[in-house]
C-alpha cells in the first residue's frame, strides 16, 4: 500500500486532509479515485490507514480507518556526519542512507570539502534535500522522517558529538564488531563522520580522536565517499542490532 507523509496540522479527529503537491500526484499520477486506500506517517512515529472520501481542486478529504504505531524505525538513531561532496553524491548519501534508518544528517565542511562554495550555496539545496529524504523515507515506509541539520565545520562537529561517534579512517586496524563491542546498550546514540573526495587530514583524525572520537575502519579498499558513507551506515547499523545487548 502507498505510503505518504502528512503534516499533523492535516490529521485531526479522524480526518486527513491532503493537500499541496500531494493532490497531483495523489490525481493526475497515481490517479487514485474516492474509495481508494492509502497509509499516511505524521512523523511522530504512528501511521495511519486512509480511505481517500472526496476529492475537491485543491485538496483531497480522506477518512482514518485505523491507526497503529510503525515497527519500521531502528532501535539505534545514527547520524551521518557527512563531509559535503558533490551536490548529487551528497543527495544520493541522504536518499539511501534514509532509507537504511539514519536518524540525522549534519553538513560538515572540512579541511578538503572541495565542492564547498558558500553556506548560502548549501542553504539553497535544502528545501531539495528535504524533499529527498522525505520520499525515501516514504518509500522505505518509515515513521520518523530524519533530521537535516545546519552545516558546520569540523571542530564544531566534534563538539556536540553523541554518546558514541566514529570516523571514517584508514588508518584503522580495528575489525569493526571490536569497535562496536564499545557500544554498552540500545539507548546509546551513535555519530558517524564520513570524509570528502580525499579524506579527512590527519590533523582532522587527531583532533577528532582528542576528543573522544574512535576510528572506524570499512576495510582495506578506498571507498567514494558517498559509498562509504552508505556501507557505515548498513554496517554499522546490521553489527548493532545483531549484536547481544541489553534492550
Amino acid at each position: 500500500m502507498h505510503h505518504f507523509f502528512i503534516s499533523t496540522e492535516y490529521i485531526a479527529n479522524g480526518r486527513v486532509e491532503i493537500v499541496g503537491q500531494l493532490v497531483h500526484q495523489f490525481k493526475n499520477v497515481l490517479r487514485f479515485r474516492v474509495g481508494d486506500t492509502v497509509i499516511v506517517f505524521d512523523n511522530t512515529g504512528m501511521e495511519y490507514v486512509v480511505k481517500l472520501n472526496s476529492f475537491l481542486d485543491n485538496k483531497i478529504i480522506g477518512i482514518v480507518l485505523d491507526s497503529y504505531k510503525n515497527k519500521n524505525e531502528p532501535v539505534f538513531n545514527i547520524r551521518i556526519f557527512q563531509s559535503l561532496i558533490r551536490f548529487d553524491k551528497f543527495e544520493l548519501v541522504l536518499q539511501k542512507c534514509t532509507e537504511l534508518g539514519v536518524s540525522a544528517f549534519v553538513p560538515i565542511i572540512s579541511e578538503k570539502s572541495t565542492m564547498y562554495r558558500s553556506l548560502n550555496s548549501v542553504k539553497k539545496k535544502y528545501d531539495r534535500w528535504n524533499r529527498i529524504i522525505i520520499e525515501s523515507t516514504e518509500q522505505s515506509q518509515r515513521g520518523l522522517l530524519p533530521s537535516l541539520y545546519d552545516p558546520c565545520n569540523f571542530k564544531e562537529a566534534c563538539s556536540f558529538v553523541n554518546d558514541f561517534a566514529l570516523i571514517g579512517s584508514l588508518n584503522c586496524n580495528e575489525n569493526v564488531k571490536d569497535t562496536l563491542e564499545l557500544v554498552p546498550n540500545s539507548n546509546v546514540s551513535v555519530d558517524i563522520f564520513i570524509g570528502p573526495e580525499y579524506g579527512f587530514t590527519v590533523e582532522e583524525e587527531i583532533f577528532a580522536i582528542k576528543n573522544g572520537i574512535r576510528k572506524l575502519s570499512l576495510g582495506p579498499r578506498i571507498l567514494r565517499a558517498e559509498t562509504a558513507a552508505i556501507s557505515a551506515m548498513a554496517i554499522v547499523l546490521y553489527e548493532l542490532e545483531n549484536k547481544d545487548l541489553d534492550y
